[in-house]
């Protein structure tokens, strides 16, 4: 059995135990659809026929204001239960407590979402240099822990550009999941240097590396 196909078997197990309990009013419907698939998709590690359930969840973290990844699924006794804000904690955490398949519910603890908004030089005081420093939002998959700021210090310099959800899927593997990625120290150049005093010097070369995957690659 190929690895893609063991990810969508899991899905299939986590959907029996999910949407068989579903049972949103039919004005509804269609969202409480998209917000289970976004669920069942992190579970599986967002394999191959998640990309519309990926668009939703991208869409969500990069509105302004940022919103969680994914929204209220209404499962068994809650499918009757009006939260006033399905994109609260409260309404997340009393969906989690119903899910009766633990790595599911663990995915879903586990999500932690972040968008870089730019990289630009920053500077602590008037005698630094500068450093390398990214805007971010980051927050949780309930929504909480939200963090809107800069990212990036004098000791510990840091560019990042692109968006990321991290999670724990279904098998228990961390997952990176979107287009993000990281500049740092890709290589080094290296030589002599000319002169009398000239000695053996290394240059770093900086690039971009992708800490991410595709939804849907395996």
């Amino acid at each position: 059995m190929t690895a893609s196909k063991k990810r969508i078997g899991c899905i299939a197990i986590a959907g029996g135990v999910i949407l068989g309990a579903l049972h949103p009013s039919p004005a509804r419907a269609a969202d409480y659809d998209i917000d289970c698939a976004v669920i069942l998709c992190l579970a599986g590690g967002f394999p191959t026929g998640c990309a519309a359930a990926y668009s939703y969840m991208i869409r969500r973290i990069t509105s302004v204001p940022p919103k969680p990844p994914f929204g209220f699924c209404a499962m068994g006794s809650l499918s009757d239960v009006d939260f006033p804000d399905n994109d609260d904690p409260a309404a997340h955490e009393a969906m989690i407590n119903v899910i009766d398949d633990p790595a599911v519910a663990r995915s879903l603890r586990s999500v932690r979402a972040e968008v870089a908004r730019g990289t630009r030089m920053c500077s602590g005081n008037r005698d630094d240099n500068g450093h390398r420093c990214t805007s971010m939002i980051e927050l949780n998959g309930d929504g909480s822990n939200l963090f809107m700021g800069t990212r990036g210090s004098q000791n510990a310099e840091f560019w990042r550009r692109g968006k990321r959800v991290t999670f724990i899927d279904h098998e228990g593997n961390p997952q990176s999941l979107g287009d993000a990625e990281h500049y740092r120290i890709v290589d080094q150049n290296c030589g002599y240097s000319g002169g009398r005093d000239g000695g053996y010097e290394c240059t770093p070369v900086y690039g971009w590396v992708s800490i991410a995957r595709p939804a849907g690659a395996d």
